[in-house]
């Protein structure tokens, strides 16, 4: 490509003040696409999407992608978002003027982009491009007024730029060029029609002339049309599209077929004359029009032979006529003579213009991002999201997965979450079907939505700044580079372990299922203990109840699991049902994969058996027998991290935070109390 000098600027820079997602990470999570069908808007992006303009659209993909880990910036976001939803009069003006937006980004690759050789493509391309930039700087104005109702900083700034001096100066010097009623309008004729006659008159001559020509051609396709009409007492109209040009359409009604048949009987005598004709001579031509005519008036369906290439859909019949063709040739040369004529009188419009480029530029970072902010604000006013808070915990009170929320007919079970220092590796178990990776899914989106400047589906939330977001869900084999399902869990739990930090959120959902049942909780324990030690605020959901023993060794492990009910059967069976929340400690349910099982098409004799075989091999029950000692560091410690997150983050009055030190100061002498008890 070849770009005009001085026109663009190229500026390498690094992912700073960003937090990295990686690419699987983004397919797990459902960011831009779903995973069962990429036409489906059932992802993150789809949620959030109620952009206006294509700038939009991509900021806010690539904001999925790559949220800021900028405080400032986070809080600027929301700041707007919540100015937006209180002033509903500013909001429903900002996002009308935005949905009149063109693509800017294209707009100005269209004036930078210099054609390595002229054709009457890239004239129609220039000329079009100078229309849906007059169109562009006519609503300059009318944004800034909008954006001069706000008084968040960053809509403040945003009026600035569009104060530039040089927007109107653009626009002054479009508007002596070209005409004051051309416009951007829908349809190829309606745009074709601005085109044309987009330079204003006397400036060029000979553009003048073509003009007349193209005008007087138009009006006789129109005439024919009309003639045609009355010749054969048709509803006849005229069409275009791009492809055909100018063509003739008509209702499908089988009366009216009908009757243009009755009135073609003339011409078919003509043709069975033609036909006899070529019989007796054995000409070839004679002979080409006997075979001919039948299979054309057959085509047409009893219309008259003039009519030709016709198309038939439920509610129009299209065709058109060997005159109309060629008046359609016509058309398009003097056409191309118009563009050409055209392109020759823009060029010192377009050197000005790319000599003023980048005040377009700023324009689009304006419109990109003021689209993006009023799509969250939409998204907010139709579902009860809550602003965040930023702090150096992750607290979510009745939190919903942003996903669900939108999708489903009746709402999500809602769950809490909390992680801090003392608190940041929390191992989570359950039945099949529970809920678990739908529950570390929530947390990770959430946290998605709050760091891009969103509101969020809860009814409290408060987040830590991450810099690097790491998933590791699904089993799956790769057949292009011949790795097993076991061998893609290793290669991403080894990538967690080399880049997660102190900063990082770790999701993880049943690693170690590629191999057998001992090495695979082994591998599990290892990888638990290497996250626990870097501090990561991680999520790990696992069947291997044995890794539930890491609460009574390591203080910041903490065990929750997916509560389940049992419910009686007509039939006088134990049934599970899935209440979907959240409780804290590990599960008691036993057995719960031949029970599913059992709830499956599977036949009773298969379930029965396996809950007999069962019940043979299982040799042990993991049971937690914790000491005295290690009871009490955990009640210690337990106080010591509640303490440093009131002296860190509490917002309470005197008052408040004295009830809340006595609080503490009970529930810990009731755990030592009860462990004297136990002893």
């Amino acid at each position: 490509m070849v770009y005009a000098p001085n026109s663009l600027r190229v500026v390498f820079k690094a992912s700073d003040r960003s937090t990295m997602i990686d690419s699987m990470t983004a397919s797990h999570l459902e960011l831009i696409t779903n995973q069962r069908s990429a036409k489906s808007d059932h992802s993150l992006y789809g949620v959030l999407n109620y952009t206006k303009t294509a700038g939009g659209g991509r900021l806010l993909r690539s904001n999925i992608l790559q949220p800021p880990n900028n405080q400032d910036t986070i809080t600027l976001r929301l700041d707007c978002v919540e100015e937006l939803t209180e002033k509903e009069e500013v909001f429903l003006n900002i996002q009308g003027l935005l949905s009149r937006f063109l693509d800017v980004d294209h707009l100005i690759s269209m004036f930078v982009q210099i054609p390595k050789s002229e054709s009457v493509k890239t004239a129609e391309m220039r000329i079009a491009a100078v229309i849906y930039l007059k169109h562009t700087l006519e609503l300059v104005e009318p944004l800034r007024s909008a954006l001069e109702q706000c008084a968040n900083p960053l809509f403040r700034a945003y009026h600035k730029t569009l104060e530039d001096k040089r927007f109107t100066l653009l626009l002054e010097r479009i508007q002596e060029v070209i005409h004051d009623s051309t416009h951007y309008q829908k349809g190829s004729l309606n745009m074709r029609t601005q085109k044309c006659f987009a330079i204003k008159p006397r400036i060029n001559g000979l553009l003048d002339v073509a003009r007349r020509t193209y005008t007087e051609i138009v009006d006789d396709i129109a005439g024919l049309i009309t003639q045609l009409a009355e010749k054969y007492n048709l509803p006849l109209r005229t069409g275009y599209n791009a492809t055909r040009s100018f063509f003739i359409q008509m209702p499908a009604l089988p009366g009216l077929l009908s009757a243009a048949s009755a009135r073609s009987s003339t011409a078919s005598v003509r043709t069975a004359t033609a036909t006899a004709m070529a019989t007796s001579t054995g000409t070839a031509t004679g002979a080409a029009t006997a075979r001919s005519t039948p299979s054309n008036r057959s085509e047409t369906g009893g219309l008259p032979a003039e009519f030709i290439k016709v198309v038939r859909s439920k509610a129009t019949i299209s065709f058109t006529t060997n005159d109309l063709i060629k008046l359609n040739d016509r058309v398009r040369e003097s056409l191309h003579e118009i563009y050409l004529m055209t392109n020759v009188a823009l060029n010192e419009l377009l050197t000005f213009v790319r000599e003023h480029i980048s005040c377009l530029y700023n324009l689009s970072e304006c419109v990109s991002m003021a689209d993006m902010l009023v799509s969250f604000s939409h998204a907010c006013t139709l579902s009860d999201y809550v602003r965040p808070e930023f702090t150096n915990t992750l607290a979510l009170k009745q939190a919903r997965h942003p996903i669900l929320d939108k999708i489903s007919n009746e709402p999500p079970v809602p769950n809490n979450t909390y992680a801090a220092d003392g608190c940041h590796f929390h191992i989570v178990t359950g039945p099949n079907m529970s809920g678990k990776s739908t529950y570390l899914k929530q947390i990770m989106l959430c946290q998605i939505m709050a760091q891009i400047g969103c509101f969020v589906p809860a009814q409290y939330a408060s987040f830590r700044l991450c810099k690097q977001l790491f998933s590791r869900m699904g089993c799956r084999d790769d057949v292009e580079t011949n790795a097993s399902t076991f061998m893609l869990e290793m290669r991403e739990a080894h990538y967690i372990l080399q880049e997660a930090s102190e900063g990082c959120l770790v999701i993880i959902d049943e690693l170690g299922r590629g191999t057998s049942s001992e090495e695979g909780m082994g591998i599990c324990h290892a990888i638990c203990e290497e996250l626990i030690a870097k501090k990561t605020f991680t999520f790990f959901a696992t069947h291997f109840l044995e890794l539930t023993q890491l609460e009574g060794l390591y203080p910041s492990a903490i065990n929750y699991h997916m509560d389940v009910q049992h419910v009686t059967g007509p039939s006088g069976d134990d049934k599970i049902h899935y209440t979907h929340q959240l409780r804290q400690g590990k599960m008691q349910e036993k057995q719960y994969g031949i029970k599913i099982a059992e709830m499956s098409t599977l036949p009773t004799a298969i379930t029965s058996s396996a809950r007999q075989l069962h019940e043979k091999m299982q040799q042990y029950q993991v049971r937690s027998h914790n000491s005295r000692e290690r009871s009490t560091k955990r009640a210690v410690h337990t106080l010591a991290t509640c303490l440093l997150q009131a002296a860190r983050n509490s917002r309470l009055n005197p008052e408040s935070l004295q009830t809340y030190l006595q609080q503490l100061k009970v529930r810990y002498m009731k755990e030592v109390e009860l462990q004297d008890a136990e002893e």
